[in-house]
This record gives structure tokens, C-alpha cells and sequence, in this order.
């Protein structure tokens, strides 16, 4: 799923690159090429030490700060019945129309932000607290802290690029 998941994302953002085929495969070889380099620094001596960097740092707070800002994303500036609407227009008003159907607006705008913000704050109490047995090298705790921020900044550049391209690129801000 992870290669097939790469393989979109690069060819939405850039489509022309699968109009012809020749360059579709191209790009895909090399997308393949890329990610079995990547993956032969699991398969040296040290692999282990790497498998538990990322397993220590990649799934830490920052995924759920980014999950929270999902959440108040689509529930809030978005809004909740621009949401309900999409889906009704895909599973139909009989789904939405439901007065079950309000245990979602709960769910995504109020208690799954407060909940994940709250595992996310003790995620990093826990963690400034931690004192592990077999300490890794202090780059390897540096690399894994890069790692955990690099997930969150791409919200935050994300966010800053939309607010300055509707601002002063494209001009759709009054």
C-alpha cells in the first residue's frame, strides 16, 4: 500500500507525467529504484538500531497533533454541514438524514480534537520524562526528534503556503 500510495501522490501532483506511457513506467522504476535504496539501511548490521529509531519517533505526538488539525479542519473551517453534505451526496440523505447521524458531528468536531490533543500533550510529557534502559547515541535521539517535527512542519508549511498563495498569488482572499 505504502508504494501504491507514493506512486499517486506523484502523479497528482505532476499528471503529465503518466500521459505517456514510456514516462509513466519511467517514473515508476525510478519511484521503485528510490524506495529499495531507502530500505537497504534496514537490511545492514545496524537495521535493527534504525527499525527502532523510526518505530521510537516516526508514530509519536506530531501524527496526533496532525490527526487533531484534520479533525478541526473538516469540522470547523470546512464545516460540519458542508462534510454532511459530501457524504449524502455519495451514501445519500438516508445516512445523513439519521438522527444517529449527530453522534458524528460530536465525534469530529468536539471529542476526537479534545481526545487527541490530550494523548498528544501526555505523548510528549511521557516522552520528556522517559529515561530508557539501552539509551541510543545522541544523534540517533537528535535524528528521531528531526524526524517527529518534520511530520508536523509539513502542516505548518502546508498551511502558510495556502494562506499566502490565496493572499497575494492568486488574489481569491477580499
Amino acid at each position: 500500500h505504502f508504494l501504491i500510495t507514493k506512486i499517486t501522490s506523484i502523479f497528482d501532483i505532476m499528471p503529465r507525467l503518466k500521459k505517456k506511457s514510456w514516462v509513466r513506467y519511467l517514473t515508476i522504476t525510478l519511484i521503485c529504484f528510490v524506495l529499495f535504496l531507502s530500505g537497504l539501511i534496514f537490511c545492514a548490521q545496524s537495521g535493527t538500531y534504525w527499525v527502532e529509531i523510526l518505530d521510537s519517533f516516526s508514530g509519536s505526538w506530531a501524527v496526533l497533533l496532525v490527526a487533531a488539525l484534520e479533525c478541526l479542519a473538516v469540522g470547523w473551517i470546512y464545516g460540519f454541514n458542508n462534510f454532511k453534505h459530501d457524504i449524502s451526496s455519495m451514501l445519500g440523505t438516508k445516512v445523513t438524514d439519521h438522527w444517529s447521524f449527530n453522534v458524528w458531528r460530536v465525534t469530529w468536531c468536539y471529542l476526537s480534537p479534545i481526545v487527541l490533543v490530550l494523548v498528544a500533550g501526555f505523548r510528549i510529557y511521557e516522552s520528556s520524562q522517559s529515561s530508557d534502559t539501552h539509551s541510543l547515541p545522541l544523534w540517533s535521539n537528535l535524528f528521531g526528534n528531526i524526524l517527529t517535527v518534520s511530520t508536523f512542519f509539513g502542516v505548518i508549511i502546508w498551511a502558510i503556503y495556502a494562506i499566502v498563495d490565496a493572499m497575494f498569488i492568486n488574489k481569491r482572499v477580499n
